[in-house]
Formats: C-alpha cells, structure tokens, sequence
C-alpha cells in the first residue's frame, strides 16, 4: 500500500466540488495527501524559548514541560543552544544532553564549548526516538543538561522540540494512512478503512491541528504577596485556532510546575488578555514542586477575516499570576505550559 506523505502541502481545487457532479480522481487524489501531511506533519510541541539558566561545574538542570502530542510521531528533534558564561580563551565547557524517554530509557548526547563559539553560543540536536508511536494523550516532557566537563559555567539560552515529520503513514487506526492507488483516475469509489473516499472521509472526521502555544522552563520565580503578582514581565501573546466556522473563542488547557514553602500555600491563575477571563490552580500548604494539574481556560481565536488572523484586529495574550493565601513564607513557579488539547 501507498500512503506517502508529501513534502509540501498540497491544494485542492475546491471550486470543482459541485453538487450533483461526479469529482475528478486527481482533486480526491489531492484530498488524500493533504491528509496524509496534515497526519504527518508533526505538532511543534515546545516553542523556542529561552531558560536563562546557568549551570555551574558539575551541576545539572532538568526542564520539565506538559503537553498533549499530535499521537502520530515516532520521534521528536530537540535543539538546545548552550552558551559559555565566560568568554576568556582558556575555558572549556562539556555539555551534555539527556532525553529520559528516548530508546532505552535514555539517549545522550555530548557537546564542547570553547571561546570560538561563546559569543553566539553552541547548538545542540538531540534525537528522541520513541519506542512507540506517541499517543495524544497528556505527556511530560524531560530534558536534563549536565555539566559534565570544566570549571566555567554555561546558560542554557534557548530549548525547542517538535515532532519529527513521517515520510509514510500506515494503513491502521492510528495513522489512518488511505492507500493512494485506490485513487487513481477512473477507478471505482467505494467506502472502505483506508481506502478510497471512504478512508478519506474517515481521516478527516478525526483529525484537526493543535497548537502548542506556551512551553516555558525557567529560574524559579517565588511569590511572597497576597496580591494576585504577574510572574513574567510582559504577557504571553497566543493565536488559538478556529474550530468552527462560527467560533470566537477556543478553549485553552494550561498548568504550572510550582510548589510552597513549609507552612505556606496560594494559587496560581491564568487570564486572557482580551476578555479578562481567568482560572485558578491551588497550591497545597508545604507542596513539593510539581505540576498542579491541568485546568482549562477560554481565550479568543483566530479571525479569518483579518489578515494577521488576530481576533478583531487585536493581540490576545495568556498572563501567570500567583498569590500567597496563607503563611508568611512563599510561594514558586518554574514553568509555565498553554496548549489546545484534543
């Protein structure tokens, strides 16, 4: 069976779907690849963002992220850039890279900083190999950096992953792959798993884009004020998708990896930028640091109508604040995740 995936999005002429007029098997054709690089395209699941992490000889920093995958990769690229702290001309820096849910359990990978590629730091690709296919089910992400090499510390300036892009789909329930020789022209149409337009039409009535729209790990930020405190400086600007054709809004899932000192607990909240809309996660009194659990939020999505797709013309944004609701200690927060769940 053929069911490739193309390199480029393809474009179906539309205007050729008439009522009561047969349609021509190249647009069906179309129709079944534009599916399959929808399928196989992959999610960006962690925007590019920058840490602003130092981690000094013999240190180690884990970043943790919590996602819903698109459930049809089998492997995930991550680019890490490192960048000395010092820029003198005897220091040397080894990094090296951990995917705790790569092949095996582990997969590594190593890297050398010298003064030659302090100024715009080093970049790093790691391969995650999943054992199986990943299920769009709720994940979390790890990444450990080790200092393993020299006396100079080095920052972690910038982490992305996405889902590496398949070349072929399978003829299954999970990639719903539609066999492309089935489509040829002159060839009878018929409803069938993975086949002709019935395996189209069953593609397409599952599947949909999602967009992964904040992934953040960063220095812990601690809150000790019982005033509702932005943790960042600036709001995050996000562009959920249209759904529906008579859509203004789409639902967002969101969580925080935070926790509190002993004696101490709050919340943390999330609030859209347009209407002001909020939701709030508890932190429980002395918590360990780990995520609060996923909650859902609605923030405005993108208008057609306007060029740039911003609703009404207008940025929407995604803001974390958090407050201390008894105790005198604090209150902390080290990532911060938004995503359009399934």
């Amino acid at each position: 069976m053929s069911a490739s995936v193309p390199w480029k999005r393809t474009s179906p002429r539309y205007d050729e779907v008439q009522v009561g007029k047969a349609i021509r098997g190249r647009l069906w054709r179309e129709a079944a690849l534009l599916l399959h690089w929808a399928r196989g395209h992959g999610m960006h699941i962690v925007p590019a963002h920058s840490p602003g992490i130092s981690v000094g000889a013999g240190g180690s920093e884990t970043l943790r992220y919590r996602v819903h995958p698109q459930g049809l990769a089998i492997a995930r690229i991550w680019n890490i850039v490192i960048r000395l702290t010092d820029d003198g001309t005897n220091v040397i820096g080894r990094p090296r890279v951990t995917l705790p849910s790569g092949i095996g359990g582990t997969s590594s990978v190593f890297g050398t900083l010298n003064p030659a590629n302090t100024a715009f730091g080093a970049s790093f690709i790691a391969v995650e190999n999943l054992p199986a296919k990943s299920t769009a089910v709720l994940t979390d992400l790890e990444l450990q950096i080790d200092h393993v090499h020299g006396t100079t510390p080095f920052w972690i300036e910038s982490v992305s992953a996405l889902e590496l892009p398949r070349a072929v789909l399978s003829a299954d329930a999970t990639d719903l792959g539609v066999d492309l020789e089935s489509l040829f022209p002159g060839r009878p149409m018929y409803d069938a798993p993975y086949q002709s337009a019935g395996g189209i039409a069953r593609g397409w009535a599952v599947t949909q884009p999602r967009r992964s729209l904040v992934q953040q790990w960063f220095s812990p930020v601690e809150i000790t004020s019982g005033a509702w405190t932005d943790v960042f400086t600036l709001p995050h600007l996000v562009v959920p998708r249209k759904d529906r054709r008579n859509d203004t809004t789409q639902v967002l899932t969101w969580d925080c990896w935070a926790g509190a000192e002993a004696s101490t607990k709050g919340e943390f909240r999330i609030v859209t930028g347009i209407d002001g809309n909020t939701d709030t996660l508890s932190v429980a009194t002395g918590a360990a640091p780990g995520f609060l659990g996923t909650s859902t939020v609605e923030a405005r999505c993108e208008d057609l109508s306007e060029p740039d797709g911003l609703p009404g013309g207008v940025d929407e944004s995604v803001t974390l604040q958090g407050r201390v609701t008894a105790g005198a200690g604090a209150i902390s927060v080290q990532s911060f995740n938004v995503w359009e769940a399934p």
